[in-house]
């Protein structure tokens, strides 16, 4: 056998491995690479360097060489070079090197050492420099996400009450109802009954190109189904039973999102407007009056058919959005385990709504609502509890603007509201790993 020396194959690999950068170098060569090239001699040498390895590799397990590398190798000088006892590395390279000489090979080893050296440091360090590149990206990323602020579910809502549960339900299907091509049915499980929800023809169109059916995507509309009937509360408003909700039952719907928070609330427990106000500003953006096209619209806005609702899909054509910023001294933030009271404000976005006006004007309309009711002697009994409070509609810059500081906000407000010992604690946490970070482990 060709293996059977001392050194041997051990040897000659010992000499191939010395080149491992260069090759992956040449393989995949890419812009950095062939800023970093090696010569054309140097190519030349690690060839045939790669020939002699596949050459080893075919009498191991052959016996013979195939005849294109015996055209660039030495088979015989070769089998000599692999069988001698003490002839190992030093004879595969100076088939490697013609007839140069002991100190030639040993100067142009050194000399590849070193490259290879170099050149092992240098792609270290472009690969180091691209990773880090990749996690600015990465980064940047994360931070310009925009935040979900409504997520559906196919799982049933938890602590829904009976007169809920059994309310009228306008999508209730029997066996005698007549049930449209584009529509969806399925069982809530919060009430038992089968129910069917149309669908406009777009969103049957697009739920088919991504699930294949309106059947197989039962599930998803079940989840937006959830979401208007439990959620939004369109079951439990309609008070009078006949499937519309009306301007005094509108104002009851959980339309509004916080963006501090994540809790959904109603024109009526969260802003600081008389009714008859809350109901003049509903009218005028606008509301889905049905259960039905609430469902249709989340679907249409869900552009990635993730059952979430972020704040960029919530935008409308016009990359304008509907969103309130109250100042409050009641208002509250909880943040995982920990609830901080009376932030200052909060941020409330509509969630659905359809109003053909610029910004401008609704502000203007915000505003007068706001001031005529204040001007009032019969205010309403939430602004005399509340005589700080106030009502703005953000413009789409300064939303952004509190956005790219809601973390900041966050822990700020948490921070100013917690108690002594817990802050002192806290701080003095802080102070240690300060610490820790100025030593040095390494």
């Amino acid at each position: 056998m060709y293996y059977a020396g001392p050194n041997g194959i051990q040897s000659y690999i010992a000499g191939v491995n010395l080149s491992d950068w260069f090759k992956e170098a040449m393989e995949s060569r890419n812009a950095e690479n062939q800023r970093l090239g090696i010569t054309s001699s140097q190519e030349d040498y690690f060839k045939k360097q790669r020939l002699m390895q596949e050459a080893i590799n075919q009498l191991k397990s052959t016996g013979v060489v195939s005849p294109e590398i015996t055209k660039e190798i030495d088979i015989n000088a070769l089998k000599k070079s692999l069988e001698g006892e003490d002839s190992g590395e030093s004879s595969a390279t100076s088939m490697l090197s013609g007839n140069e000489s002991k100190s030639q090979i040993s100067a142009k080893n050194s000399t590849l050492n070193a490259g290879y050296q170099s050149l092992k440091e240098k792609l270290l360090l472009s690969k180091t420099t691209q990773s880090q590149e990749q996690e600015k990206v990465q980064e940047t990323k994360q931070e310009n996400k925009s935040p979900i602020l409504v997520q559906a579910s196919f799982l049933p809502p938890k602590n829904i009450d009976s007169k809920t549960a059994s309310a009228f339900n306008p999508l209730e299907i029997d066996e005698t109802s007549e049930i449209s091509q584009n529509s969806v049915s399925f069982i809530d499980e919060v009430s038992g009954k089968k129910v069917n929800v149309p669908l406009s023809e777009e969103n049957a169109k697009n739920l088919i190109e991504k699930f294949g059916s309106l059947e197989a995507a039962s599930d998803y509309v079940k989840g937006w189904y959830y979401d208007a009937a439990y959620t939004a509360g369109y079951l439990e408003n309609d008070i009078d039973g006949d499937g519309k909700i009306n301007l005094d039952e509108g104002i009851r719907l959980k339309n509004l999102v916080s963006l501090i928070t994540g809790k959904h609330s109603s024109f009526a427990e969260s802003l600081p407007l008389d009714t008859q106000a809350q109901k003049k500003l509903l009218e005028t953006l606008g509301y889905e009056d049905n259960i039905a096209d609430f469902i249709n619209k989340s679907i249409a806005r869900d552009k990635n058919f993730d059952s979430n609702l972020s704040l960029d899909e919530m935008f409308e054509h016009d990359k304008e959005l509907v969103a309130f910023k109250i100042s409050a001294s009641f208002t509250s933030i909880t943040e995982g385990n920990f609830s901080a009271a009376s932030l200052s404000f909060d941020i409330l976005v509509i969630q659905h709504s359809n109003f053909d006006f610029t910004q401008d004007f609704l502000s203007e309309f915000l505003q007068n609502l706001f001031n005529n009711q204040n001007s009032q002697e019969n205010t309403s009994s939430k602004s005399q509890e509340n005589p700080q409070e106030s009502l703005e509609l953000l413009d789409n810059e300064s939303l952004q603007e509190i956005l790219n500081n809601l973390t900041a906000i966050k822990n700020k407000a948490f921070l100013e509201h917690l108690n002594p010992k817990d802050f002192a604690s806290l701080q003095k946490s802080q102070t240690i790993f300060d610490n820790l970070l100025q030593k040095e482990f390494i």
